[in-house]
């Protein structure tokens, strides 16, 4: 027996599913380029290394200064208040990626064919479980009077700042609370019970948002803490345990195989 049997002996269930699922359905790039790449910092803003959505019909993808964290958080579908664990470097590590999708491939592929890039360029592997761990719940005040119904035909979307300046266009509390969720760096649940989409402007004190990139954050904002803005706006943060699920990345490679 090897060392490595160990290893093999606990993963082999979940691998051997990986693998099957690939060899029967999953779809492959028909060409991709990655490569290790640098920081990306435009007009002093320093990327975060996230992967934007990508369209169904996505005929190719370039992808900029990414992280792997950002790439299996994409390639799973990992939404919050649900997160990928594992060792830091996946989130300061960053890679350019150009790759070709199959012309005979069908909407909405990409996500798994981003999958079997990770598992044939970085060796990645991974697994999923239940945790309890500390975050928060958002509750309403007050019923959220204080904020502002969304016109369900007007464009959707956000935009933030460096100075804690964040709006956010037709969102609803559960979104609100995903990207709350990224700002605080823990899971935020919505607790709220208030349906509906709703236009939010945000405006925090950067420091008292640990999810906000210390490097481009500005400390010279005269917004208040978090909690005090979710107030003006009905909403409050509640310490909770909550349960959540992770993807853990039980192994990968910090330099991927050449192209």
């Amino acid at each position: 027996m090897t060392r490595h049997e160990p290893w093999a002996l606990v993963v082999l269930p979940f691998t051997f599913g990986l693998a099957f699922s690939q060899t029967a359905v999953a779809p492959s790039f028909e060409v991709a380029s990655v490569k290790p790449a640098k920081e990306l910092v435009v007009n002093g803003w320093t990327s975060n290394g996230g992967v934007p959505p990508i369209p169904p019909d996505q005929k190719s993808i370039h992808l900029v200064s990414v992280t792997l964290m950002s790439l299996i958080s994409r390639a799973y579908d990992v939404q919050p208040p649900d997160s990928v664990s594992g060792p830091p470097w996946l989130s300061t590590e960053r890679y350019e990626i150009d790759a070709k999708v199959p012309d005979a491939a069908k909407p909405g592929q990409v996500p798994a064919m981003l999958q079997t890039l990770l598992v044939e360029r970085f060796h990645v592997r991974v697994h999923r479980e239940s945790r309890g761990v500390r975050g928060y719940a958002l509750v309403a005040v007050n019923s959220a009077s204080a904020l502002t119904p969304a016109d369900p035909k007007a464009p959707k979307g956000s935009t933030s700042s460096a100075s804690g300046h964040f709006v956010y266009s037709g969102i609803t509390l559960t979104g609100f609370a995903a990207a709350l969720g990224r700002l605080m760096a823990q899971p935020v649940l919505d607790a709220s019970g208030v349906d509906g989409t709703f236009n939010i402007t945000l405006d925090a004190a950067p420091d008292s948002l640990p999810g906000l990139n210390a490097r481009t954050k500005d400390t010279d904002s005269d917004y208040p803490s978090v909690f005090s803005a979710l107030k003006q706006l009905g909403l409050a943060l509640e310490p909770r345990n909550v349960t959540v699920n992770i993807l853990v990345v039980d192994s990968a490679d910090r330099i991927p195989v050449p192209n």
